[in-house]
């Protein structure tokens, strides 16, 4: 699997809410830089992490709308970031980017604007 599929299977493990899909893909000391959030190190940090919106959402859409596996074998992503909380989409749009190590993420940065994200989830 490309490092590219491999990041396009880490969403769709995402949407479908399955933990142990989501770690599958991630090296056990993973670096998760949520920007503008801490960076946290570890699955079950990294877990913790994304835990919270997960708890909320009804439904999880991570909309793909570029990617690209460069030549050192990062990938990186444009998307629109889609949360259904108390029946209203709450979506941000996020920039990523994946390091890998081993054929799993060894580093992953995800840039986005905290205040329009909170301010869709109302």
């Amino acid at each position: 699997m490309s490092h590219k599929d491999s990041v396009i299977s880490l969403i769709k493990a995402l949407e479908e809410d399955d933990k142990a899909k989501v770690l599958a893909h991630l090296s056990d000391d993973i670096i998760f830089n949520n920007m503008p959030m801490e960076t946290v190190q570890g699955h079950d940090a990294v877990w913790q992490l994304l835990r919270p919106m997960h708890d909320m959402a009804t439904d999880i859409k991570w909309e793909l709308h570029n990617i690209a596996e460069l030549e050192n074998g990062s990938v990186m992503t444009e998307r629109t970031d889609r949360y259904r909380v108390n029946d209203h989409w709450a979506e941000f749009k996020v920039m990523g980017i994946f390091e890998f190590r081993d054929d799993l993420i060894c580093h992953w940065r995800d840039y986005f604007d905290l205040q329009q994200c909170m301010s869709t989830l109302k």
